[in-house]
């Protein structure tokens, strides 16, 4: 083997070593990313859960009480619980947004 071809193997591995190393990195960040992306999905699937159950039980209320029945403290709770769902729903969406935006970044990494 001669000198240059000694030189230009050890540069191939070099290069080749570096390449594997940025290949390896990437896998892992985009890793790290779509777990951090199923985290919040996850979290948001909850909050959307118990905002349908509060909706649900808001209407059921509404729909099957004559509007005289009610008591200003069932009027109280019903505002109450009509104050969690938009909350529920407020933090429901900032998640979804989120998530949107890292999975772009994310995207936008990659390429």
């Amino acid at each position: 083997m001669t000198t240059s071809q000694n030189h230009f193997e050890m540069r191939f591995g070099v290069a080749f070593a570096r390449f594997e190393n940025n290949f390896m990195n990437t896998i892992a960040h985009s890793q790290r990313e779509v777990e951090a992306a199923h985290s919040l999905l996850s979290q948001a699937t909850v909050l959307f859960d118990e905002s349908h159950a509060l909706s649900y039980a808001l209407v059921m209320a509404l729909a099957h009480t004559p509007r005289k029945e009610f008591s200003q403290q069932e009027i109280d709770g019903l505002c109450q619980l009509a104050y969690e769902l938009l909350n529920k729903l407020t933090k429901t969406n900032a998640i979804f947004r989120e998530t949107r935006q890292k999975l772009i970044d994310a995207k936008l990494s990659a390429q």
